[in-house]
């Protein structure tokens, strides 16, 4: 699934905003006057970590002159309170001797190439706010005693090769807002005990080997607005409990093992905005409570085995842009009331069980982009008023039982690049005023039962790299002298006609 990048670009809640402004703010730090004694420490990291090959170590090991600064070191109260040496190209460990820096509220070592373990006697940094380390090849497991920072606001361990089970005691963490675990190794359950973690906002474990189910329990996290699970081996059901976790509006659950039916209590998460339920094995319907959650802009459930029919009531997601149902057992017919959904670009219904005809008001949907609903049993004709969706990039039909003709009023769709009709009921001819998709790359129209010539001004159509006539068609005539223009035409069928 592409949506890695979606991931580090999702909107954090405020407070990590800050906290990733204030590494730019403390980046250069006041002088070193009553910070001596730290000296020593210091010199350690940079001696474990190849400072001389730094890409910057300036005023570090001036011990001579108090005055000078040490390059992303912070000396406030007579004591070394941040370190930020982000992106500074540290290689080596971290120092076992940094236990003793019990001042520190702030250390960033992020995206530089640190390995080895992360030390247990850290913990006794108990100051410790914010402590990041993510994006370095460190290994290992987890510390249990870093459970005594429990002053921790912001832990980012992502990206590293760590191992080994969620230690259960960081449950005494009880102020941390936002821990990031992710792209990692670990395995083992979800704790149950992390249920005192009642603070949390942003909980990040995706892309892991963790197994177990979802602890009911967690449901205490009533804060949390962001859970990333995804790609793991997680399994059983989606706990109804989880519907106190009201201020929901980032949940990643897909590509585990999760089975059962989809609660009808997390209509409770109206605050939800993108929800990823996709390449699991849930059952059931979709309930139509989940109207509720009024706010949604993108909800993935491809790739499951759910049943029923489309709720009506959905409709009530207005404001929804993506939607993502293929390749399940859905039945039953589209609902005109969808028409609302006015903002949808992005609508994938292909590979389920649908029948009924396309409905005319859902030409509402003027900014859809791509739309797909092959594979089902829709029938009927293809709605002239669809040519409102002007914005139509993608257009997969194909297998269905449609019949009826090919709208010329389509022709305003002068986006499209993909336009699949193939293996319908479709007859009469092929449009000239089709002419005006300029953008089409990939026209589909073959196992049909259209008629007529060749349009000579579809060599218009630049761009058009495959063109599919052929296999029951009984188009005639000959082939257009203009559609020599069309350089880019690649692969075009036209066996199985009368040409």
């Amino acid at each position: 699934m592409a949506i890695w990048a979606s991931l580090r670009s999702t909107s954090f809640p405020l407070r990590a905003i800050w906290l990733l402004l204030a590494l730019t703010t403390t980046i250069v730090s006041a002088s070193m006057c009553g910070c001596q004694h730290r000296y020593a420490l210091l010199m350690d990291l940079y001696s474990a970590t190849n400072g001389t090959w730094w890409l910057n170590s300036s005023g570090w090991n001036t011990t001579d002159d108090c005055s000078v600064d040490w390059y992303g070191v912070t000396c406030s109260a007579n004591d070394v309170t941040s370190v930020v040496l982000t992106s500074n190209r540290l290689v080596g460990t971290l120092p076992l001797s940094w236990w003793n820096m019990t001042a520190l509220t702030l250390l960033a070592l992020c995206s530089n190439s640190l390995q080895g373990p992360l030390p247990g006697t850290w913990g006794n940094m108990t100051k410790m706010v914010s402590l990041q380390l993510y994006a370095n090849s460190l290994s290992g497991a987890l510390p249990p005693e870093w459970s005594s920072m429990t002053m921790l606001d912001t832990l980012f361990l992502y990206s590293n090769k760590l191992s080994g089970t969620l230690p259960s005691v960081w449950s005494a963490m009880v102020r941390l807002v936002n821990l990031q675990l992710y792209s990692n190794a670990f395995n083992g359950t979800l704790p149950a005990s992390w249920s005192n973690m009642s603070q949390i906002v942003s909980l990040f474990l995706c892309a892991n080997s963790l197994q177990g189910t979802l602890p009911a329990s967690w449901s205490s996290m009533s804060q949390l607005s962001q859970l990333c699970l995804y790609s793991n081996s997680l399994n059983g059901t989606l706990p109804a409990a989880w519907s106190s976790m009201s201020q929901m509006t980032q949940l990643y659950l897909y590509a585990n093992s999760f089975n059962g039916t989809l609660p009808a209590s997390w209509s409770n998460m109206s605050q939800m905005l993108t929800l990823y339920l996709s390449i699991n094995r849930l059952t059931g319907t979709l309930p139509a409570s989940w109207s509720s959650m009024s706010r949604m802009t993108s909800l993935y459930l491809h790739i499951n085995t759910l049943d029923g029919t489309l709720p009506a009531s959905w409709s009530n997601m207005t404001v929804i842009q993506v939607l993502d149902l293929h390749s399940n057992g859905i039945s039953g017919t589209l609902p005109s009331l969808w028409s609302s959904m006015s903002r949808l670009t992005t609508l994938y219904l292909g590979v389920n069980s649908l029948n009924g005809t396309l409905p005319e008001s859902w030409s509402n949907m003027t900014v859809i982009q791509v739309l797909d609903l092959n594979s089902n049993g829709i029938s009927g004709t293809l709605p002239s008023s669809w040519s409102s969706m002007s914005q139509m990039v993608t257009l997969y039909l194909y297998s269905n039982s449609l019949n009826g003709t090919l709208p010329p009023s389509w022709s305003s769709m002068s986006q499209m690049a993909h336009l699949y009709l193939y293996s319908n009921r479709l007859s009469g001819t092929l449009p000239e005023s089709w002419a005006n998709m300029t953008q089409v790359t990939a026209l589909w129209l073959y196992t049909n039962s259209l008629s007529g010539t060749l349009p000579s001004s579809w060599s218009s159509m630049s761009l058009l790299r495959v063109l599919y006539l052929h296999g029951g068609n009984k188009l005639s005539g000959t082939l257009p002298t203009l559609w020599s223009t069309m350089v880019a035409l690649t692969d075009l069928r036209l066996s199985s006609n009368m040409l």
